[in-house]
């Protein structure tokens, strides 16, 4: 019923509609009555007269509204919860097994009944069918568009034969839809979509060719019009229009459907006055380009025009599925910084203007961010701004480097690890950029291009700055061209005037794909990780703790080479796991969901706690295991090894120089079995690929290292204020063997000695307070009045 047309006279029916009965019982209430200006006499005379018989709860309801309300406890209108559950009971049941107690169809099924009454009340013109827009349809002059009732012609789509050719081609090796989302909304359309009105008999378009009083509609044209393009420079190449026609001078009228069967359909050489060897280029311009490769459109073409453009191509090809497509991609629509394009809101662009804002390759740079996948994809003004600011930056280094502004070593390439590292950062990347451009994830695309090639080569620039040496000029030089060719297809214009600044001949869109020089080695990579980033990053977050009181001026980094041995045991059994394929490798968040993956995980964890050798290490062992198990997860069965993969006192030592830059201070290192006297206990918590750093000294010149506390209390002559809270004193002696972090116990570490809770310290909770309370307790007090 649509309140706003005036299609029918909806009568209230108490006897089955809940809401009818819970508004007619209201009226039975002399205060709503007189609320709403109702005259008893007006609803009082009248009983409930039953119309269906329906089962429900095991027995036929004459009045099914009635019982529903009792039932549910409805006591009014205003219980819309319970009244749409009794409306929902009512209509489902009243329809499919209703049947009729009333009436001249009296007798009859109410799905049945329904559909003869509605003809006796056509045919008594009472009443007439007309069809409505499923919602509102407002055209683009702003009207509220209404369904014409007129002669229409449709194609049909969903035939089984036809759509089984479809759903074959979908579903087989020779179409890529990208990804999975896009895949299932194909085949949802395709379960739905069938009989299609394809004419309109009026606006712009094709005429019918069987009817020309129609015009084929927007959506059903142009579904296979991508085979035009590739005989359309014969006919069109001097004008955009074809006001000035092609190169193969051929006119529209000679263009007849003989012709065009010749082309496309390798039909018999037609009777025309086009030569023959034109027309054989022609079909060979064809063969040559189809099928095509890669249509690229929005989301909301899924369910019509781009399903419809594979069943026409099974259609028209119906014998070669050869030069059926090979692969959509579709993308969302386009969101400006997180909000709906809008002109009341000002962030509407036309692509004019949005080109002089930002210059065109920023604005590829922000769209090529948008995202990948159907969601609406985000065009962030900020990427845009950012790219415009960092390509003439980059430009300007660029040029120094090429000059020789910025000197640059000509040595061997592979001298270094260094070198090495940067040489396989640039092959990873570019492999992973390759594949990312195929398969049409653009975003990530930009990310291995743009800024993780940016940032591999700046992290070389640091460290041998750090070294004070130069960086490699072939390296360099490869990574400029490399940059150049690989973000070409998200920045061109860009692009294009660096390779000119290289001295490149041709056109960068006409470069090869950079080949790898190596291919790419995942122990490089796993050691650039832990030198460039794990290994500063952890040992900066513990100098921060360190210097919350004063800061330190040296550090001393200790390498384990082997695991204590409850956790060489517990990589055995790991590794077992996995050789037996028992092993869940995945992800924290994939566990929380696999079922699967729990139920191994549950039982590895049974068998590792069952082991007596590891009883004593029952709270630790869980953790241990499960982290170990996240890194196998993440960089493959290496992880579970008891020995580093490479030398990492060989790489530390190599790169010393880097670590004193980051930390600004002077950095020694050792094997962990080298401790220095006081870092012994400290050094205990040092495995392979993670090392142990000790700081000391103060930038003060005092004794130790000072760090901030949580709590106050007495200072005993000390600066660093001692601790009463043992999780901040804990954490204050996770970076120290003493509480001021020199090389010897001080006055200070009597009196934190004094302030401890009375009691044994949990060693599992606190573990370094506990290793530090072993030590210090066991000096003699004439000693420690030394201190």
């Amino acid at each position: 019923i649509k309140m706003d047309k005036g299609t029918g006279i909806v009568t209230s029916v108490p006897s089955d509609s809940p809401d009818d009965y819970a508004a007619f019982m209201d009226l039975m209430k002399p205060g709503k009555r007189e609320h709403f200006g109702i005259k008893a006499e007006w609803v009082e005379p009248f009983e409930l007269i039953p119309i269906i018989d329906v089962e429900i709860d095991g027995e036929i309801r004459t009045m099914a509204a009635q019982y529903m309300c009792e039932k549910l406890g409805v006591q009014s209108q205003k219980d819309t919860v319970k009244l749409q559950e009794a409306h929902d009971v009512c209509y489902k049941l009243g329809f499919d097994k209703g049947i009729m107690s009333a009436g001249p169809l009296k007798g009859q099924p109410v799905k049945k009944a329904k559909l003869e009454f509605r003809a006796q009340m056509v045919k008594d013109n009472q009443a007439f069918i007309y069809s409505e827009p499923e919602k509102k349809i407002v055209s683009r002059s702003g009207d509220e568009c209404v369904v014409a009732s007129i002669d229409q012609w449709y194609l049909k789509y969903g035939e089984e034969g036809w759509k089984n050719q479809v759903e074959n081609h979908l579903n087989g090796d020779s179409f890529v839809t990208y990804n999975a989302r896009i895949k299932e909304s194909f085949q949802d359309a395709l379960s739905w979509l069938k009989e299609w009105a394809c004419s309109r008999s009026f606006g712009l378009g094709t005429r019918v060719p069987w009817d020309e009083k129609f015009v084929i509609e927007s959506l059903s044209d142009s579904t296979v019009y991508m085979a035009y393009y590739t005989v359309a420079h014969f006919l069109q190449d001097k004008a955009l229009d074809g006001s000035k026609g092609g190169s193969g001078n051929i006119k529209p009228e000679q263009m007849t459907e003989d012709v065009w069967d010749y082309i496309y359909l390798k039909g018999q050489m037609p009777k025309t006055d086009i030569p023959k060897s034109l027309l054989e280029n022609m079909r060979k311009e064809f063969r040559f380009w189809y099928p095509m490769d890669l249509r690229v459109s929005g989301k909301d073409l899924i369910q019509n025009h781009l399903t419809m453009s594979l069943y026409n191509h099974a259609c028209v090809w119906e014998d070669e599925p050869e030069l059926w497509p090979r692969g959509f991609f579709c993308n969302g629509h386009t969101m400006v910084n997180n909000e709906k394009m809008s002109k009341s809101k000002g962030n509407f662009f036309t692509l004019a203007d949005i080109i002089q804002k930002h210059s065109a390759d920023a604005v590829r740079f922000a769209c090529a961010n948008c995202g990948d996948t159907l969601e609406d994809g985000n065009f962030e003004e900020p990427v845009a701004t950012g790219a415009l600011l960092k390509m003439p930056v980059f430009i300007e280094a660029m040029k120094a480097l090429i000059t020789g502004g910025e000197p640059l070593d000509i040595g061997k390439e592979d001298s270094t690890f260094l070198d090495r590292w940067f040489a396989n950062e640039l092959n990873r990347l570019t492999s992973e950029s390759k594949h990312h451009y195929a398969t049409m994830y653009y975003r990530e695309a930009l990310r291995t291009t743009w800024f993780e090639f940016c940032a591999s080569f700046d992290q070389y620039r640091d460290v041998c700055k750090a070294g004070k040496r130069k960086m490699n000029k072939t390296l360099v030089m490869r990574y400029l061209e490399w940059q150049m060719i690989i973000l070409s297809p998200i920045a061109p214009h860009f692009c294009e005037h660096g390779w000119g600044l290289l001295n490149k001949s041709g056109s960068v869109l006409n470069a090869r794909w950079p080949e790898l020089t190596k291919p790419v080695d995942a122990l490089i990579v796993s050691q650039g990780d832990y030198m460039f980033n794990k290994v500063p990053h952890d040992f900066i977050k513990l100098l921060e703790k360190a210097s919350k009181g004063a800061k330190p001026t040296s550090a001393t980094v200790y390498v384990a080479l082997t695991y204590p041995d409850w956790k060489v045991t517990v990589l055995s059994k790991l590794r077992e796991m996995h050789d037996k394929k028992q092993l869940p490798l995945v992800s924290p968040e994939e566990m929380k969901s696999n079922a699967e993956a729990k139920a191994q995980w549950t039982d590895v964890m049974m068998g590792l706690m069952q082991d007596p050798s590891l009883k004593p290490f029952g709270k630790l062992l869980g953790p241990f295991a499960a982290f170990t198990r996240d890194e196998a997860a993440q960089h493959g069965a290496s992880a579970l090894s008891a020995q580093a993969p490479f030398d990492e006192l060989a790489l530390l030592m190599e790169n010393v120089d880097y670590l004193k830059d980051k930390l600004g201070m002077d950095v020694d290192i050792f094997l962990a079995e080298q401790a220095k006297t006081g870092h012994a206990d400290l050094v205990s918590n040092a495995q392979p690929s993670k090392p142990v750093v000790v700081y000391a000294g103060t930038s003060g010149g005092g004794a130790g290292a000072g760090a901030g506390a949580a709590g106050k209390g007495k200072t005993n002559g000390s600066s660093v204020p001692l601790i009463k809270d043992l999780r901040a004193l804990n954490d204050h002696l996770g970076t120290r063997s003493y509480f001021e972090g020199g090389g010897g116990p001080t006055a200070a570490d009597a009196g934190q000695l004094a302030q401890l809770p009375k009691g044994a310290i949990n060693a599992e909770q606190y573990p370094h307070v506990a290793r530090w309370h072993r030590h210090v307790v066991h000096f003699s007090p004439e000693q420690k009045s030394k201190w």
